[in-house]
């Protein structure tokens, strides 16, 4: 064994202190390494000024220490020999034959010189031979056989495992003590390596344990190996909702997807305070509502605002703002991702900020930032000048505010001034957090004044943005936004089921400098983008994104009046309502912007056939192709007039919709031959898609001036390492 001896060496200055003592004295620890130990050796230091004061186990003085080492040389030794740090009067034992670094040594009778050398090369040197192996020795080939060295160490006896395995040479049934599963029965291989045996199973009480490389674990357990959009624990946040109508108040839910094919999920929603708003149990692959009362966030906070849900096993969940279609114009819905699958780098996407309502709420453009562990040290950088409150200082443009967030708090970020737009804005974490973005409620497109004419209305001049006419309505727009190490560089967007003429709109975010995007087909031309850049642009057809980089693709749905401002709306000439929800019997008219009638109609595209004449903006994160899965669980929420899902798939892949497949003839291939996109009108209610290959889906649906839309599921697995 190596020993190390700490010396204490007093080093004294020559200035005198008031007392007669030196006024700096320091005690310094010297560590000295004194060799290996033998065993019996005296290890206790001994000091010296000349090698003379040496014994002859530690013969050289190492006058830097002022204590005796092991000889390193001949020369160390006055004359004589350094044989292992041990000076000596001969070199050898004399007429000796030995082994000394694989090679065959023989002494002289003198003891004084080595008379020949003979390395061993590829064969070891045993008690001053060279033989093919160590006598006795055993060993495994990479062919399943048992070797054992003979007796005189001339070669090896080789014997074939057969069934059994070569373990550490010798053949058995099993490695001695390793475990496995047997479906979900941990067994465990004997001392011997003869057999295994059963140790215990996992699932006795029927709960979902399994089984899995030799250990029982909790579903939760084992899926946190995993970076989906399925987890235990999820954060949902009740986002700032337009306040007219009293809309903010409107019946928030989350839902839950339990996945398994036999459990029933126990959930439990609980606030910052640990009271439980929520407890239930979720039937398997079925989506279940859970209603929660407002928890709103409204305006710039730092606050506990935030619900936990924990799940007894892994589920998918959503979170619906608010769930159904109420009477309020201002929804939308989100998929939630699990503490799992959290990350601690984000980069914002939202929409530019509208204007004040009736009730002098600005409706922004947003971020929120959840803390999902106490003391979390946040760093943020906004693109847009943001409201400040008592919690929160007002920031300008490329400025940065770092706080600590605990468990539960909310950080919300709203942008402050008419088309103050946050997308690019960053969020740095030193542990994981959940970040949401979206809008209090966006106009879809959002025409500002570019070269004399507003740019999604070409016809209309300006000089500047605010002369650019609406084209209605606002919709309330939010989404968690996946980590940047889970961003992708190949997208399928989707264009959604046709409305009218009216487009979808697509922002491309980059993550670095230097990021070239290409479209398939190539109806726009990206610009070479750089960090926290974007490039907007409509689809009337699906397009595939490819990038160099990383980058985030965001799809927005346009307003009911889209594609452009002018708009007329078939209503009821008594009561004012859409025509096809009226139930009088006096007749509809066509009524431009301004209220004034005009021909008589049945249906909104009687008035603007060109129009959308349904829906209303809605934000959906769109999932890289990278971060597809093989089965997603999903809700299809209550009262809305229609409802549709787009799948996108491999060419060759086979896909199931509640168990039965989607035909060949109602998938379209897109241009570059490797994906197919279905459009599928579906019901309310829980539905299951399965694929043989990984594949993606969108859920959205739309009523008058309404709509929902969110991503079916994700992997969020680690593409680029931050």
């Amino acid at each position: 064994m190596r020993r190390l001896v700490m010396i204490l060496v007093l080093a004294m200055s020559c200035s005198q202190g008031s007392n007669g003592g030196t006024g700096n004295d320091t005690i310094e620890i010297i560590a000295v390494d004194l060799g290996f130990e033998q065993a019996g050796e005296d290890i206790s230091p001994k000091f010296c000024t000349v090698n003379a004061d040496c014994p002859p186990e530690r013969p050289r003085c190492d006058t830097s220490k002022g204590v005796c080492v092991q000889c390193l040389s001949n020369s160390d030794c006055g004359g004589g020999y350094c044989v292992d740090g041990t000076c000596k009067s001969y070199l050898c034992e004399p007429n000796s034959v030995t082994c000394v670094n694989n090679v065959v040594k023989v002494c002289d009778s003198t003891g004084y010189a080595y008379l020949h050398e003979f390395p061993c090369g590829d064969m070891v040197c045993v008690n001053g031979q060279c033989l093919v192996c160590v006598p006795g020795s055993k060993e495994c080939s990479p062919l399943n056989e048992k070797k054992v060295c003979r007796q005189d160490g001339s070669g090896w006896d080789v014997t074939s495992c057969g069934e059994k395995k070569c373990v550490e040479g010798e053949c058995s049934n099993c490695v001695p003590l390793a475990k496995k599963c047997d479906g979900n029965r941990v067994m465990r291989c004997t001392p011997d390596g003869d057999h295994y045996e059963f140790i215990e199973d996992c699932d006795t009480e029927n709960t979902g344990r399994i089984c899995y490389v030799g250990m029982c674990l909790d579903l939760c357990q084992y899926n946190e190996k995993f970076k989906t959009n399925q987890g235990c624990e999820y954060y949902a946040i009740d986002m700032d909702q337009s306040q007219e109508d009293n809309g903010q108040d409107s019946p928030y839910a989350v839902v839950i997807s339990n996945t398994t094919q036999n459990y029933n999920a126990h959930v439990v929603v609980s606030k910052p305070d640990g009271s439980v708003v929520k407890e239930l149990d979720a039937p398997p692959r079925q989506a279940t509502i859970i209603y929660l009362p407002p928890f709103n966030i409204i305006g710039a906070i730092k606050a506990p605002f935030a619900y936990y849900v924990k799940s007894s096993l892994p589920v998918v969940a959503y979170q619906f703002n608010p769930l159904e279609n109420v009477g309020v114009y201002s929804n939308d819905a989100s998929l939630l991702l699990p503490t799992n699958a959290l990350g601690k780098n984000y980069m914002v996407m939202s929409y530019p900020t509208l204007a004040t309502n009736s009730v002098g709420q600005m409706l922004a453009s947003n971020f929120a930032v959840v803390g999902v562990e106490n003391g979390t040290n946040v760093h943020i950088k906004v693109t847009a000048r943001t409201i400040g409150s008592s919690q929160v200082p007002t920031l300008s443009p490329g400025q940065t505010y770092d706080t600590v967030l605990n468990r539960f708090e909310v950080l919300n970020i709203e942008a402050a001034d008419q088309f103050g737009d946050l997308t690019g804005s960053t969020v740095e974490a030193d542990k994981k957090v959940a970040v949401f973005a979206g809008h209090v409620c966006a106009m879809v497109p959002l025409s500002q004044c570019v070269g004399g004419r507003c740019s999604y209305d070409p016809t209309v001049t300006c000089t500047m943005s605010a002369d650019c006419p609406w084209i209605y309505a606002c919709d309330h727009m939010e989404e968690q936004l996946p980590p940047l190490s889970a961003w992708g560089k190949h997208y399928v967007v989707t264009k959604l089921w046709d409305r009218g003429r009216a487009p979808d709109l697509v922002r491309i975010l980059a993550s670095e400098d230097g990021t070239t995007v290409t479209l398939n087909p190539s109806i726009k031309t990206v610009p070479t983008l750089n960090r926290g850049q974007f490039f907007e642009f409509e689809i009337s057809q699906h397009v595939e994104v490819t990038a160099n980089k990383p980058i985030l693709v965001g799809q927005f749905m346009e307003g009911q009046d889209a594609p452009y401002a002018e708009h007329k709306g078939c209503y009821d000439d008594i009561t004012g309502d859409f025509c096809e929800m009226s139930s009088s019997s006096f007749g509809c008219s066509c009524y431009d912007q301004s209220g004034v009638p005009g021909a008589s109609c049945t249906k909104q595209s009687d008035c603007s056939p060109n129009d959308a004449n349904i829906g209303d903006p809605s934000f959906i994160v769109s999932v890289p192709v990278e971060q597809f899965r093989q089965q997603y669980v999903f809700l299809v929420p209550t009262k809305y007039r229609s409802n549709y899902i787009n799948v996108i798939a491999e060419a060759s892949a086979s896909v199931n919709l509640d168990g039965a497949p989607i035909q060949s003839y109602q998938f379209t291939t897109l241009p570059s031959g490797v994906y197919k996109v279905a459009r599928l009108p579906i019901s309310e209610g829980s539905h299951v898609l399965t694929s043989d290959r990984d594949c993606g889906v969108v859920v959205y649906g739309w009523d008058f001036y309404v709509s929902y839309g969110y991503p079916g599921g994700m992997r969020t697995e680690t593409l680029k390492v931050e």
